[in-house]
């Protein structure tokens, strides 16, 4: 569908009617070319500075930009009798960039970058339907599983497994209509998880 940004991103607000201009230029450059890093997909250094300036902005924030899509997200969630909604954490992996802000360990000292754990809606048709949670961490510290026994849920990583079943939660609450079912590989698989209070539209696999 032509320009299928303009409505996906319709309602992001960031107080700067330019920003919004702007991310519906860079959505339109990347969409055509959606393997290419930016400058690969931007035309010209005037387009791909102005780029870097939007991603820099203050006011320009992940939160922000997934608003109007999550939103519409839902939408489709909600034309649907049933909707998987699978989470897992996937590494971005920026080894030997030291200059990047708040980048942390990954796997080891030597790999260093950002965990990112996604929800994301599809189908059982496997359609996509969107991202519904994002989550963004970084590891300032390594071999800290024994340390963290006996701390709260909320001071460990994996109180991203719980934050991103609340999230399919969320949308079972407002979808009463659809059945949601969340889904996480077994490192979800934690007492905080199981205790989980949920309501009859959703259900949870692992």
């Amino acid at each position: 569908m032509n320009n299928w940004y303009i409505e996906e991103i319709k309602d992001v607000k960031f107080g700067d009617v330019r920003l919004s201009n702007r991310l519906k230029n860079l959505i339109s450059s990347m969409s055509k070319s959606n393997e290419s890093s930016i400058p690969q997909a931007c035309q010209g250094w005037g387009e791909t500075m102005a780029a870097y300036r939007f991603i820099n902005n203050e006011n320009v924030t992940p939160e922000k930009i997934l608003s109007s899509h999550q939103i519409a997200t839902l939408n489709r969630i909600q034309a649907e009798e049933v909707v998987l909604i699978p989470q897992d954490t996937t590494e971005i992996n920026f080894s030997g960039r030291k200059s990047i802000r708040d980048m942390g360990y990954l796997s080891s000292e030597k790999s260093q970058g950002f965990l990112v754990h996604p929800s994301i809606a599809i189908t059982p048709q496997k359609n996509c339907l969107g991202i519904v949670d994002l989550q963004f961490l970084n590891r300032k510290e390594l071999g800290k599983r024994k340390s963290s026994k006996n701390q709260k849920i909320e001071n460990k990583e994996s109180y991203r497994w719980v934050k991103g079943y609340d999230a399919a939660n969320n949308i079972a609450q407002l979808s009463p209509n659809t059945t949601i079912i969340s889904i996480s590989d077994r490192e979800g698989d934690i007492y905080e998880m199981l205790a989980k209070h949920h309501p009859r539209q959703i259900r949870r696999t692992g």
